[in-house]
């Protein structure tokens, strides 16, 4: 069975292919199952123009072969937003084993606002930074100076040594004149990023994770402050290890390939 249209339920399949057959629902079910669909929620990826497809893929394949000594020089860093409110993500879609990240089977979505708590923080392959809680008004120049990277970033400079690498994505306070000149003047070496592209930053794969803890628990957070509360403890909850397992670079790499610049895992 073909399947143009992966959304829709049974009954929207058998009014749609087969229009003047008598068959039921459950027989519709039945021959998607045979057929190796199953009904899941849709994947929730960046939308990706042709252009970001081909930086993507020029970027997986200029580091492709780095060896795991260089991603263990890089400092992954990223911000946040964890909301207090959830998405119960209801829309499902039938696909094959395989098929999660193919186009028709995701959803592609556009940041939240709403009640919710920015965060940043970076990881390596052997530690991690704090996890910095920044309040409103959110993300400046300043700030990402005054706040990340001089208390943060410079740390970890220090403690790496030659050839350390900041990874951050390209918002405007990471790429600003003032943040230049600063990496500059503490020889901050910037490994760039391509636009839209969190699944070629490992510390995403942590996001999810802390995000699923939230969800978990079973005392929701009622206010910003009992969130801010959680997030830290489950910041320093997880295990460096599993940390470190997420830092497969060439996995990501190799998986962009494949999908000549498309969207992946995580």
């Amino acid at each position: 069975m073909a399947l143009t249209e992966r959304t829709g339920s049974a009954q929207h399949i058998r009014a749609n292919l087969f229009p003047n057959q008598l068959m039921s629902n459950q027989t519709v079910r039945n021959r998607l199952r045979e057929a190796g669909l199953r009904s899941r929620n849709r994947a929730r990826v960046p939308m990706l123009t042709a252009i970001h497809r081909r930086v993507r893929l020029e970027y997986a394949r200029a580091h492709v072969d780095w060896i795991q000594r260089q991603w263990n020089r890089v400092l992954f860093t990223d911000e946040s937003c964890f909301s207090l409110f959830t998405d119960d993500r209801r829309i499902r879609v039938w696909r094959r084993r395989g098929e999660r990240f193919d186009r028709a089977c995701v959803a592609p979505v556009r940041a939240f606002n709403g009640d919710s708590v920015m965060v940043w923080a970076g990881i390596t392959t052997t530690q991690r930074s704090n996890l910095v809680i920044m309040p409103p008004p959110g993300m400046t120049v300043a700030r990402y100076i005054n706040e990340i990277l001089r208390p943060q970033v410079l740390p970890f400079r220090k403690r790496i040594g030659e050839h350390f690498m900041l990874m951050r994505d390209n918002a405007r306070p990471h790429t600003a004149a003032q943040t230049r000149e600063f990496l500059r003047n503490h020889d901050i070496t910037v490994l760039d990023h391509p636009a839209v592209s969190p699944d070629l930053n490992p510390i995403e794969h942590v996001w999810d994770l802390i995000g699923r803890q939230l969800r978990d628990r079973p005392r929701q957070p009622t206010t910003l402050a009992d969130l801010e509360r959680i997030l830290q403890a489950i910041w320093l909850e997880i295990p460096q290890a599993e940390i470190s397992r997420c830092i497969n670079m060439r996995d990501r790499l190799h998986e962009v390939i494949n999908r000549r610049g498309g969207n992946t895992t995580l």
